[in-house]
C-alpha cells in the first residue's frame, strides 16, 4: 500500500505517525505536541487533495498558503466535499483543529495560554475526539489526556493515510477536438463511425452541401433499421 501512496505524491513516503514525528512529540511541549501534530494532519490532507486533482503540480498550488486550499479549515472542507474523507473522519479533524487553535492563541478568559492538557476544556474536546476512534481516555489526569490526543492523532493519521492509497487523480479535460477523435476511435468499425468520420471530413473542407447529403443518408440507415420509426 506504501507503494501506491508513493506513486500518486511525491513526498508521501510513511504510513501512519512518521517515526520523526513521533520522536519530536515526545520531546515537545503539550503545545508543542499539538502544534506539531495538528500540522501533520494538515499535511496529510493537502496530500490527499493533491491525489486527486490532474497533477501533483497543480495540486500543490491549490494547497499553498492564502490559495483555495492552503489552510486546516479549507482542507478540510474540501476534503469532505470531494469525499476524500468520511464524516467521523472529518468531525475529528474539526476537534484536532479546535484544540490547535486554543493552544496557537491567547485565551482572553482569564488563563492566558494556558489551555493545554490540564484545562477541562481541552480535556472534554480530547475526550470527544478519542470517542471517534472509538476510545476513551480513563482519567482526566494531563499526563492520561496528552497519551490519548496522541494515540488519536496516530489512528487518524493511518486512516487518513489508507484513504490516500485508494484515491484516483482525476482526468485531465479533453478539448473538443481530441473528444471527438476519442469518440471516433471508439466507433472505429461501425457504420456510425464510418459516417462520423465521412462528415468530419466534409466539414473540415467546408463542404456544407455534401456534408448534409451524408448527414441525411446516415439519418435515413438510422430510421430504416427495424424499430425505428421515421419523423
Amino acid at each position: 500500500m506504501t507503494e501506491k501512496i508513493k506513486e500518486k505524491v511525491p513526498g508521501a513516503e510513511f504510513l501512519g505517525l512518521a517515526k520523526k514525528v513521533t520522536e519530536l512529540v515526545e520531546k515537545e511541549s503539550d503545545r508543542g505536541a499539538i502544534l506539531i501534530l495538528a500540522a501533520y494532519l494538515e499535511e496529510i490532507l493537502g496530500l490527499l487533495v493533491r491525489a486527486i486533482c490532474v497533477s501533483d503540480k497543480l495540486g500543490q498550488k491549490l494547497t499553498e498558503l492564502n490559495k483555495p486550499a492552503g489552510d486546516f479549515d479549507s482542507k478540510i472542507i474540501l476534503c469532505m466535499s470531494l469525499g476524500l474523507i468520511s464524516d467521523d473522519e472529518g468531525r475529528a479533524l474539526r476537534f484536532v483543529q479546535k484544540i490547535r487553535n486554543r493552544a496557537a492563541h491567547f485565551d482572553k478568559k482569564g488563563r492566558g495560554f494556558d489551555v493545554l492538557f490540564d484545562s477541562d476544556p481541552t480535556i472534554d474536546q480530547v475526550s470527544e475526539f478519542a470517542k471517534l476512534s472509538r476510545s476513551s481516555m480513563g482519567s482526566r489526569e494531563p499526563e492520561v489526556v496528552k497519551r490519548t490526543f496522541v494515540s488519536s492523532c496516530r489512528l487518524l493519521a493511518t486512516k487518513l493515510y489508507i484513504r490516500l492509497a485508494k484515491i484516483e487523480r482525476m482526468p485531465e479535460a479533453l478539448s473538443s477536438k481530441d473528444e471527438a477523435d476519442k469518440i471516433l476511435e471508439q466507433m472505429k468499425g461501425t457504420d456510425f463511425g464510418e459516417y462520423l468520420a465521412i462528415m468530419r471530413q466534409e466539414a473540415s473542407e467546408g463542404n456544407t452541401e455534401k456534408l448534409n447529403e451524408v448527414f441525411n443518408a446516415f439519418k435515413a440507415a438510422v430510421q430504416s433499421k427495424p424499430g425505428n420509426k421515421a419523423d
